[in-house]
């Protein structure tokens, strides 16, 4: 008998499980990552070629390949459908993508089970030619950085070393607790465009 298109075998390693902090989209406020961001949004989609994540907007706090029963089980019963506060300290713009870095709690940082490669983050954008899963690296890269300078702007810095920006605005956000299943797929493109700097002129001094 043939199968249809929704009874197919799943291929290995098509899902995985992810336990996440899910960003709350009702009544977000104005000092929320997202509100930030938007406001950023017309001059760093040109500064190079980025796409939105093809996830919703979260934190990452376990991306199991191996069904861990005991993660599982203490998520469930401690997280599960819960909120979170947490705060973010500043916007990262890498070649890889666009990030939130992420202040967890002490208490927070017990559930974090990433890699030591990575830090806290949310993902905002992703260059076409890289992956949300390289955002985490970059933010610890970009974090260490000692050659930062400040822009023209207020709370806007500069890396020349890595051709890097960071604003250092201060956010705050609600965020749900779920573990999910998941597919990973990945991006789209987009092309740069000449007046990045010219652009960024041309914010206005009273954006923060």
């Amino acid at each position: 008998m043939m199968l249809s298109p929704d009874t197919l075998p799943m291929a290995e390693g098509q899902w995985t499980d992810i336990y996440w902090g899910l960003l709350e989209t009702e009544n977000r406020q104005n000092n929320s990552i997202q509100s930030l961001y938007n406001q950023w949004r017309p001059w760093v989609q040109m500064l190079h070629p980025y796409a939105p994540p093809a996830d919703p907007l979260h934190v990452t706090l376990y991306y199991d390949r191996d069904d861990n029963e005991i993660y599982q089980h203490a998520f469930y019963q401690h997280l599960e459908g819960t909120q979170w506060d947490i705060s973010s300290s500043c916007i990262l713009l890498g070649k890889e993508g666009v990030a939130s870095v992420v202040e967890l709690s002490a208490e927070q940082l017990e559930w974090y089970e990433m890699s030591e490669e990575a830090i806290p983050h949310v993902t905002l954008a992703v260059h076409a030619k890289h992956q949300a899963k390289d955002l985490g690296p970059m933010s610890k890269c970009l974090m260490a950085l000692t050659d930062w300078v400040w822009t023209q702007l207020p709370g806007l810095q500069y890396s020349p070393s890595e051709e890097a920006y960071r604003n250092m605005y201060r956010t705050t956000d609600k965020v749900l607790l779920e573990h999910r299943q998941i597919e990973r797929f990945h991006d789209r493109e987009k092309t740069d465009h000449p007046q990045a700097a010219v652009m960024l002129d041309t914010l206005p001094d009273t954006l923060w």
